[in-house]
């Protein structure tokens, strides 16, 4: 009696012989044609969809907006265009990405600066005269900051050039320089109240 070899067949399989047969075959074994399909949806699946090159606009590829960087547990400051912006789940291009991840960091340094800055001038009426002086020099120094934030943190953060998020990062610098106004507004009685009181 001749024994055929496992995998040939003199005629026509039926299904269940069939299906026998695949169930039956060791584990990591796969149809040829099905790992083919398997390996070219992977890489399908690494490439942007038409529909997120759209949504992230002409000048790079689209990324998931990240968390603020500047801030350390990852939420953005409340009623903030970044924090809108993340809420609505849109989408962020590389480049414009970058932009906000500067503006992030920017608007980090500039909330700590005004959280200080607000501790000063509400220990300024009980004050010590020596207090005032040193006071007065910290408030310079933090002036003095702000005004670098402005110029290399706001105003170089350039938008003409962005597509997706365009209107987030002018909205952003149109926010950060309303709140640098009011700083150095603040910062400007500081140094009125200081004077007054060490000429008293």
């Amino acid at each position: 009696k001749k024994h055929r070899a496992p995998g040939t067949s003199s005629g026509r399989s039926s299904p269940a012989r069939a299906g026998a047969r695949a169930r039956s075959a060791p584990e990591g074994v796969g149809d040829a044609a099905t790992d083919a399909e398997a390996d070219t949806g992977k890489k399908a699946s690494r490439r942007p969809s038409k529909r997120a090159e759209t949504a992230g606009g002409a000048d790079d590829d689209v990324v998931v907006r990240r968390p603020s960087v500047g801030s350390e547990d990852g939420q953005l400051r409340e009623g903030s265009a970044q924090a809108a912006f993340q809420k609505s789940g849109r989408r962020l291009s590389m480049n414009s990405e970058e932009s906000m991840s500067r503006l992030d960091r920017t608007d980090r340094d500039l909330a700590v600066i005004e959280v200080r800055v607000g501790e000063i001038v509400a220990l300024l009426a009980s004050s010590t005269p020596r207090s005032l002086v040193t006071f007065r020099t910290e408030l310079a120094q933090l002036e003095s900051k702000a005004k670098q934030l402005e110029v290399k943190g706001v105003d170089d953060v350039y938008t003409s050039e962005l597509q997706s998020g365009k209107e987030l990062a002018k909205q952003t610098k149109k926010d950060m320089l309303r709140r640098l106004d009011v700083l150095f507004s603040k910062l400007e009685g500081a140094f009125a109240e200081i004077k007054a009181k060490l000429a008293g």
